[in-house]
């Protein structure tokens, strides 16, 4: 488990968003969201790494990440690469992950708000 103090410390939701659907007879487009995990204690500080750390995911392919997330205690893994973190209104997009058996290093891209 890892320590956050009362200043730092934020909660937050993962979510999946779905493709959605457009009906053919209005045009609507139309999509759905699934809480994964909700009231997860939390840390979210910059990502930096160090030089010559690149981070990559299963493939090889280099990761930009621009946050870390720390969990406070130990979470589901139900969450996947590309599912997002919701910290009120704000989103960020997961990029990678990394179980240390104590606690959760989520690495997580800001998304651009459409």
């Amino acid at each position: 488990m890892t320590f956050i103090d009362d200043t730092s410390r934020r909660t937050v939701s993962i979510l999946r968003k779905h493709t959605g659907t457009q009906d053919s007879n209005s045009g609507e487009f139309s999509s759905s969201t699934t809480t994964i995990q909700a009231a997860i204690e939390c840390d979210i500080q910059p990502y930096t790494t160090k030089r010559g750390d690149i981070v990559r995911d299963g493939s090889g392919e280099e990761i930009s990440a621009d946050l870390v997330m720390f969990t406070a205690t130990k979470i589901s893994s139900d969450f996947k690469i590309r599912d997002i973190v919701s910290d009120g209104g704000t989103e960020y997009e997961i990029v990678a992950k990394r179980d240390w058996r104590s606690h959760w290093e989520i690495l997580l891209r800001e998304r651009s708000r459409s």
